[in-house]
């Protein structure tokens, strides 16, 4: 898979986050489709459970497999740092989602059910840990309240479907007694608004933590994707942005661009995902640990707009340089 198609796999995930939490209440009822008429999997329940007296904190660790999360310790109120670990063979993510007091999933599928819906207030997303590699941990921190919360993972496999659809999925409980932990000091901090990110230009290499503020009144995440060694930035975020192309077969010639040159092809490449802070509702903040090696990333936001345009085409796409 070409870094085009790769790139535009990460568009498409996305896309998904406006609306993909509440396909997600479709699935968890199970036996039903999605709208496009694709049979999902009921997830796999991931539950952090706790008895009745139990008051203390036990620290939490998400492990993401393909496709399934396994939850392991007990989520309290207040600040509330997750180990996620990536133990399958494919890029996954953590997202943390929540409904509002009063709201079911039987809501949400009635706002699924709707053509052209807008995302209603009483969705949020609480932060999380944006797409790993295989093999790679890092953390998410986030101000929870008491109460259930959604786990999944938006990751498109090669067969185009989510990961959520196939199983990686589930609920974490956060209930306890309420925890006094502070905020992580963050080593990166990004602002986010509609549609720009403030973020530093340079970072040191090695363990990273970033916070993630929204200041705008969309969603916003921050995806950190290295650029390939040798493959200029501003070709790496072009392609990023673009529409898949249309791959040419080996007998043809190469089709003339809108200036008449041949279209260049893009180098094959990694995915290059590297972590980084999940989605997060206006006002609010979360954080995430990851480790940084040198290079050049892009700091990417593909939350899509109300046309579907991907926020990193409207300008939220920030060059950083780890060295």
């Amino acid at each position: 898979m070409d870094r085009l198609t790769r790139m535009n796999r990460l568009t498409r995930i996305a896309a998904m986050v406006t609306l993909g939490a509440i396909t997600l209440g479709l699935a968890a009822c199970g036996g039903n489709k999605e709208a496009t008429g694709t049979p999902t999997t009921a997830p796999k329940a991931a539950t952090a459970t706790a008895t009745a007296t139990q008051a203390a904190a036990k620290p939490v660790t998400i492990t993401g497999s393909d496709y399934a999360f396994a939850v392991d310790g007990q989520a309290v109120p207040g600040v509330q740092t997750i180990t996620f670990k990536n133990a399958g063979k494919e890029d996954h993510e953590l997202q943390l989602v929540s409904l509002d007091q009063g709201k079911t999933l039987a809501d949400a599928q009635k706002l699924l059910a709707t053509p052209g819906a807008a995302l209603p207030d009483w969705v949020k997303f609480n932060g999380g840990a944006w797409t790993i590699p295989a093999g790679t941990q890092s953390t998410m921190t986030a101000k929870l309240n008491a109460g259930s919360y959604i786990l999944l993972c938006f990751v498109e496999s090669p067969d185009k479907l989510p990961h959520f659809a196939k199983g990686m999925a589930g609920t974490l409980e956060v209930k306890g007694t309420e925890a006094k932990a502070a905020a992580p000091t963050a080593t990166l901090a990004i602002e986010a608004t509609d549609h720009a990110f403030k973020a530093p230009a340079e970072a040191a290499a090695g363990k990273a933590t970033i916070s993630l503020k929204n200041n705008g009144k969309e969603s916003h995440f921050a995806g950190l994707i290295r650029v390939p060694d040798g493959v200029a930035y501003e070709t790496f975020t072009k392609a990023l942005t673009s529409p898949p192309a249309t791959a040419t077969p080996a007998a043809a010639s190469p089709k003339p661009s809108a200036t008449g040159s041949p279209a260049a092809a893009a180098p094959a490449a990694p995915s290059g995902v590297s972590g980084g802070v999940g989605a997060v509702s206006a006002g609010g903040q979360a954080w995430s640990t990851t480790e940084l090696k040198a290079g050049t990333y892009a700091i990417v936001c593909l939350v899509p707009d109300a046309k579907g345009v991907p926020h990193a085409a409207l300008g939220m796409m920030n060059k950083l340089t780890v060295k």
